[in-house]
């Protein structure tokens, strides 16, 4: 994302906020968009799954699916761009990415996988 495109998101966020609108927006996190926990208590199931931190994607992805089979993991490398809307039946398993290009078939998750 370039630091136009940045900073107009970052002003339009704020400004949503400020005007009282749900927090249906995204907050900032460092260099990393992320919904407000509290939006995963509307959803069924296992929210968040912090003992997948630095495991395999694959073996992450089936996990999740696992233990809570009402969503959908995506295993995506780390700065990939995504869509800032929460949803229930979605997981993001953000990836160092080191498969990539390597061929050796692993990534490590380098988030913590949660609902959103």
């Amino acid at each position: 994302m370039g630091r136009t495109t940045a900073a107009v998101f970052l002003l339009t966020t704020a400004a949503t906020l400020a005007a009282g609108a749900p927090a249906a927006s995204a907050a900032v996190a460092g260099d990393h968009l992320t919904m407000p926990r509290h939006q995963s208590s509307q959803c069924d199931g296992k929210q968040e799954w912090p003992e997948l931190l630095g495991a395999d994607a694959r073996e992450a992805s089936e996990t999740v699916e696992a233990e809570n089979p009402d969503v959908t993991a995506r295993v995506l490398r780390e700065n990939t761009p995504t869509t800032a809307d929460f949803r229930c039946d979605r997981v993001r398993i953000y990836t160092d990415g080191s498969d990539y290009g390597n061929g050796d078939g692993t990534n490590t998750v380098t988030r913590v996988p949660r609902v959103g």
